[in-house]
């Protein structure tokens, strides 16, 4: 801390130090100028007076420029001490407020990694899309948590119009339900489907009843949809209990994957698309 106080007066003294050069130049160049027209009025004529003007202006020029260049790196100092000091501040409102904004696909996920590593007892999600689209780096938050929490569940709900996915859709829940039973955890890791011809667009994560996030995608309805930003909630028990009775009321209309996927079957089959066997 001393060295540092120490190292902040030895830059302002050089800064000023600097300033008090540059004024001294400027009023050195003027008084050139003065005792140049003193000398005319004297009636003392240089012989050639265009290389001592040049001479002036040059200076002059000179002297301005590195005024003017130290004023705005000054100047660009104090915007990027306000910058960090307003960085510190966003910090310290997430961190008092537990209210944060995380912004593209990556972040998205990472924030809700972050949030995933906390749980305690409960992971419940709610997902709108045609497709498993989280991240395989979520993914493996999640298995490796479980693994090393045995106490933590993790719920899945998939909000998917079941006359619109194909056989793809399947394929991926088989495989994420292949990585959980591999990992030793596919009896805490439980998948249901709401069959939904309007996502809603935003995907809600809860954690233990006191951390929640809400995503939203940039296109709900299409199955390249991906997710722009989130808004998430940290130790905000009040929030996330709230969400988690909204989330809870479309319970009684949930299918489990079995159930999903023969209604999806004879939703296809009255349009004549072939499936495979169940």
């Amino acid at each position: 801390m001393k060295a540092s106080k120490t190292e902040n007066r030895l830059l302002k003294w050089l800064s000023r130090s600097i300033e008090w050069l540059f004024a001294s130049v400027l009023v050195a160049v003027g008084l050139l100028g003065t005792f140049h027209e003193v000398l005319e009025y004297a009636g003392v004529h240089l012989r050639d007076p265009g290389p001592f003007t040049l001479r002036i202006a040059g200076l002059l020029a000179l002297a301005l420029g590195l005024e003017r260049f130290t004023r705005f790196a000054h100047f660009e100092r104090h915007i990027l001490s306000f910058e960090k000091r307003f960085d510190g501040l966003q910090k310290d409102i997430h961190a008092r407020l537990g209210v944060g904004l995380a912004e593209g696909y990556e972040e998205v996920y990472d924030e809700a990694s972050e949030l995933v590593r906390g749980a305690e007892f409960s992971i419940r999600t709610i997902v709108f899309a045609n497709r498993p689209i989280a991240s395989e780096k979520f993914v493996n938050t999640v298995v490796e948590h479980l693994r090393s929490h045995k106490m933590v569940t993790y719920d899945v709900t998939l909000g998917v119009d079941l006359s619109a996915i194909s056989e793809e859709f399947w394929e991926g829940i088989e495989k994420r339900n292949t990585v959980y039973r591999e990992a030793g955890v596919a009896s805490r890791a439980h998948l249901t489907i709401l069959d939904t011809t309007k996502p809603i667009g935003f995907d809600v994560l809860i954690i233990d009843d006191r951390h929640c996030a809400m995503s939203l995608s940039s296109a709900p309805d299409s199955p390249e949809a991906s997710r722009e930003f989130a808004i998430h909630f940290e130790e905000q028990p009040r929030v996330a209990k709230r969400i988690r009775a909204w989330v809870d009321n479309i319970q009684p209309v949930l299918l489990r994957p079995e159930e999903a996927k023969k209604e999806w079957a004879k939703k296809h089959k009255s349009k004549g698309v072939k499936t495979q066997a169940l």
